[in-house]
């Protein structure tokens, strides 16, 4: 019985709310009254809709989160070095990446049976070095943009690639 008398009451209440929102508005003097020249305001009906269709839909950072992300890509584990036609300085071969080190992000690659050294510089551009270091002056070799120069003179024919399948094919004597 209380539950009916409350809810009675509350229903009295709003109703009396609102006449006397409606009495108040007719004895307000027309001299008070604004004229505005805006758009009408929405019905509640209109809102709710609109509200309930931003709730329902999709939101915009879901797309970025459903997009398939990119696999950052692995550099090459070997590199294979050729066409250096000098004896003196052994840089044709296999080129085996030096796991945990990397000088301006990138990684160092060293030579097989030697002690040298492949790394991209501070210039952006790869070096060959005694050392593991990123400075732009590669004391054996430099790639620029004619093309590798090593000791000192240019060398067309120096190329580096990542090794193949048939690369690693080649070097363990088996043949396909």
């Amino acid at each position: 019985m209380a539950a009916q008398r409350r809810g009675g009451g509350l229903l009295w209440a709003a109703l009396l709310s609102g006449l006397a929102l409606n009495v108040l508005d007719l004895r307000r003097p027309a001299f008070l009254a604004v004229e505005t020249h805006q758009k009408p305001v929405q019905s509640r009906r209109s809102f709710a809709w609109a509200v309930g269709a931003g709730l329902l839909s999709e939101p915009a950072w879901a797309e970025e989160e459903a997009a398939p992300k990119k696999k950052k890509e692995r550099p090459p584990e070997t590199l294979i070095a050729e066409g250096l036609e000098s004896k003196a300085i052994p840089l044709n071969g296999r080129w085996s990446i030096v796991f945990g080190k990397k000088i301006a992000g990138k990684p160092v690659y060293k030579k097989d049976g030697e002690s040298y050294f492949l790394m991209t510089n501070d210039c952006g551009q790869l070096q060959i070095d005694t050392e593991k270091k990123a400075t732009c002056d590669g004391s054996i070799g430099i790639q620029k943009e004619s093309g590798w120069v090593i000791d000192g003179k240019a060398a067309a024919n120096f190329k580096v690639r990542p090794e193949t399948k048939e690369d690693a094919n080649k070097s363990q004597g088996i043949s396909a």
